[in-house]
């Protein structure tokens, strides 16, 4: 055994890690916003309120800080090239922090309003920005496992407002959550530039210092020659909007992507996140809805962990299909004890079915549709089409997002909670309908196979077990 290779090849990983879990620490920052919802709205509704709020308002405040990313991703596009990804991320802390100040001295709706809108415009930034950077400063063999660690930091920030929300005033858990972006500068400031940037910008001993901090190593010639080769090729044929939609195989992958992101927010997590205490409280169980978010955090962030170790394993289509499938089964359950309690039945005896019901959705959710399609995204869109993609897919995503917590306030307010339960179950329905006509399986397959099927050739290499994208992807 060359123990001098595994010692060298350990080396090369430590500095590529240490890069990546300090960039996903703004990941935290971001699922502490989306997490903050849950506790902090029952709050808002509760009758010692330090300010009474309309359930009008309350969607609106789980909604603006979707508004605000979209004009951070619209900022991204253009700031992350002229800047660099690294300086970027960076400067996503002072929204981040600004945000957290003015909630915690709000003293009206509107200030939240504008709290939430500072937010989103971070997290629109770092959703364009953080898998571009993560996805250049690591190695191919690694890529795939690192950038599952968003999701896994994602799902860790929504835990922490979850944990420490139902028992802690609003300004010491707006205190809580400025900590983690002051945390994630002082980690993230030691880490360097991405290579590709500097090879954008012609800086070739900067590309070779980057590489050699990353991989632990001078010997980086070769791949300094490789970078700069590729973002060469790439420059001759920059993405357009025009491209994205236009050619046949940009347009596939858009759609596939745009699509899962459909399914995902149409079973309901974003309503869910927003309202889950308040959705603890009404199924009246003998768990406290403060100990019930705990559960949930828990549960997103452990399955977000373990999907790290099975998408490669168990391929992107049956988790995909499962996590569709089942979250429809449990949506019902949540939906019909609602609907049960709606039409005066006696839950009292049955109201485990609302929580066991609710923790099979998330766990379900979590390893499939909750999860994969950031990973996938990555895998789909051509390297001179990624940043325009990712700018249109967050932007995409936002809406949804707004749509969804929108129309869950406004279906419970005049139908009945069991109602919107019952819609999210059929969208899960249609969500594992197309994933079985439409998303292709990408497990082992390289990005240029992938990018060769889409445009509709025939992969040279594409094993006898995997599925065709002209089969799976008839678009």
């Amino acid at each position: 055994m060359d123990y001098r290779r595994i010692t060298m090849t350990k080396f090369r990983v430590k500095g590529q890690i240490f890069a990546v879990i300090a960039a996903s620490v703004n990941l935290v920052s971001t699922g502490y916003h989306f997490g903050w919802l849950s506790p902090s709205l029952a709050k808002l509704q509760a009758k010692d309120s330090d300010f009474p709020v309309t359930s009008s308002q309350i969607s609106w405040i789980a909604s603006f800080h979707l508004i605000g990313s979209i004009f951070g991703s619209i900022g991204a596009l253009s700031l992350i090239e002229k800047f660099g990804r690294r300086t970027i991320l960076l400067w996503t802390s002072v929204p981040h922090i600004l945000s957290c100040l003015i909630i915690a001295s709000a003293n009206n709706y509107w200030s939240l309003y504008i709290a939430r809108f500072i937010a989103g415009i971070a997290i629109g930034v770092v959703f364009s920005a953080a898998p571009m950077y993560i996805g250049e400063v690591t190695e191919d063999r690694l890529r795939g496992g690192l950038s599952s660690l968003m999701s896994v930091m994602m799902n860790f920030g929504f835990l922490i407002p979850y944990s420490i929300g139902p028992w802690t005033s609003r300004p010491i858990l707006a205190g809580v959550g400025a900590v983690i972006p002051v945390f994630y500068v002082l980690i993230f400031f030691w880490v360097p530039e991405s290579p590709y940037y500097h090879a954008m910008k012609n800086r070739e001993y900067m590309i070779k210092k980057s590489l050699m901090w990353l991989r632990g190593t001078s010997d980086v010639d070769d791949e300094v020659r490789t970078i700069c080769n590729s973002v060469a090729e790439a420059s001759g044929r920059t993405g357009t909007t025009k491209d994205l939609f236009a050619k046949k195989g940009n347009r596939k992958a858009f759609i596939i992507v745009n699509g899962l992101l459909t399914c995902q927010q149409f079973s309901g997590i974003t309503a869910f996140l927003a309202y889950s205490t308040i959705i603890f409280n009404e199924a009246e169980t003998k768990i406290t809805s403060s100990f019930a978010v705990i559960i949930t955090g828990i549960i997103l962030f452990v399955i977000a962990i373990l999907v790290i170790f099975l998408a490669d394993k168990a391929g992107r289509r049956p988790l995909l299909l499962g996590s569709t499938s089942l979250c429809a089964v449990f949506l019902s359950g949540v939906g019909a004890y609602f609907h049960l309690r709606e039409n005066g039945h006696d839950v009292s005896r049955i109201s485990w079915i609302a929580v066991a019901s609710t923790v099979g959705y998330l766990i379900c959710f979590s390893s499939g549709i909750g999860t994969l399609p950031l990973g996938m995204s990555t895998e789909m869109f051509a390297c001179e089409i990624k940043s325009i993609a990712f700018t249109y897919s967050t932007i995409y995503l936002s809406l949804l997002g707004v749509l969804v917590t929108k129309l869950y306030q406004m279906v419970t307010d005049a139908y009945g909670i069991h109602v919107a339960f019952y819609i999210f179950s059929g969208c899960s329905v249609l969500s594992t309908v197309f994933v079985y006509f439409v998303v292709p399986e990408t497990k082992r397959r390289s990005l240029k196979d992938i990018q060769t099927e889409l445009r509709g050739k025939i992969a040279d290499n594409v094993t006898e077990t995997m599925m065709p994208l002209s089969e799976t992807a008839t678009i």
